[in-house]
């Protein structure tokens, strides 16, 4: 019981200052910089740019497969 407790009393000594380094990249900056998203005037999120909407799945079924409920892979 002794040696037990002198183990897990190591690991939180010697472990717990080595987890502090990994995490600390994981923690948003608040300074301003350019690692920050740009923000509206109103504090929302600026979302404006080059969106594109297209996409290689048809909205709706092609009519010679309209009457089919399961399609195979090359359909």
């Amino acid at each position: 019981m002794r040696c037990e407790l002198c183990v897990l009393s190591l690991v939180a000594l010697f472990g717990a200052p080595m987890v502090g380094p990994a995490y600390a990249g994981q923690i948003p900056s608040t300074a301003g910089d350019a690692s920050t998203s740009p923000h509206t005037a109103w504090g929302q999120p600026d979302l404006q740019g080059v969106w594109d909407f297209r996409t290689l799945t048809p909205m709706e079924r092609p009519d010679e497969l309209a009457d089919k409920q399961v399609l195979t892979a090359e359909e």
